[in-house]
């Protein structure tokens, strides 16, 4: 999961996502917008319930908009050069909607989400404490950018699994920086599997193919991420394993890491929100 479509969301700061709510205010005390800025390209309104803005770099445009729906639900909206993405959360239950309306991403999207991501992160840390649904936007603007050439992104709802299951779906199961842990993947879709010890956060450089950064393994997202939180889990742990020894490189449609991929999907949209922070 450390450079492809990998599964992961954006902590000491656990009260960013645990304690802080979603900041609805109470009807009629909506505050106005503050207005902010950086040298980045990057301009946005911030409220409780609400944040929009536009981001600009290397002739690329983003506009994007978040809403707190409820104390544990989220709307988002991103468009990256024309291309659209609807996402929702209800963090209450785990059901997760997404509708790229079937783009595909040029190398320039790709690239454009990416620096957003980390310019939109970056700054919400740098300011305080930012709220779910602000963070929300910065860790799917990631996550898009890690698609494959080619990847079509189409509508889909998912139920986040919690319950731990052995060889194969971990469920949202918590791993800490530091703490050995057994990684589990086969090789297709019911190969022969594989077990291997590995060190959360540890550094495994590039894969096996001498490509990919895979620094902070078990991370959810590739390499370190941008110093947002970052959820840390054994399914992302089991994905990136498999990844660095068999080069996966086609996210869910990898013929190897592809269910490991897909295992991982929740992972990285409430792994963090579920305490999973490293």
């Amino acid at each position: 999961m450390k450079n492809v479509f990998a599964s992961r969301l954006l902590g000491g700061l656990v009260s960013v996502l645990l304690v802080v709510g979603c900041g609805v205010a109470p009807a009629g005390e909506e505050p106005a917008p503050a207005v902010e800025s950086s040298a980045e390209g990057l301009t946005l309104e911030r409220a409780p319930a609400g944040m929009q803005g536009t981001f600009s770099h290397d002739g690329s445009r983003v506009e994007f908009q978040s809403q707190a729906l409820s104390a544990d639900a989220v709307r988002l909206f991103v468009t990256v050069n024309g291309k659209r993405f609807d996402f929702e959360m209800d963090f209450s239950d785990g059901v997760l909607k997404s509708d790229g309306h079937e783009v595909v991403l040029s190398a320039q999207d790709r690239q454009a989400l990416a620096t957003f991501g980390f310019s939109l992160g970056s700054h919400l840390m740098q300011e305080g404490a930012p709220l779910r649904h602000e963070l929300l936007v910065a860790v799917q603007a990631e996550y898009w950018s890690e698609s494959p050439e080619g990847y079509v992104h189409r509508a889909k709802v998912m139920n986040a699994d919690v319950s731990a299951m052995s060889n194969g779906n971990d469920g949202i199961a918590c791993i800490t920086k530091g703490r050995t842990y057994t990684a589990v993947y086969d090789r297709g879709t019911a190969g022969a599997i594989t077990s291997k010890t590995v060190v959360a956060n540890s550094n495994w450089g590039p894969n096996v193919c001498g490509g990919g950064d895979y620094n902070c393994m078990g991370r959810c997202g590739p390499g370190c991420g941008w110093g947002a939180p970052s959820a840390y889990t054994l399914d992302c742990l089991d994905h990136d394993t498999c990844s660095h020894d068999l080069c996966s490189s086609d996210g869910a449609s990898d013929v190897n890491c592809g269910d490991e991929f897909s295992n991982a999907q929740d992972d990285w949209s409430l792994g963090v929100a579920r305490g999973c922070f490293g």
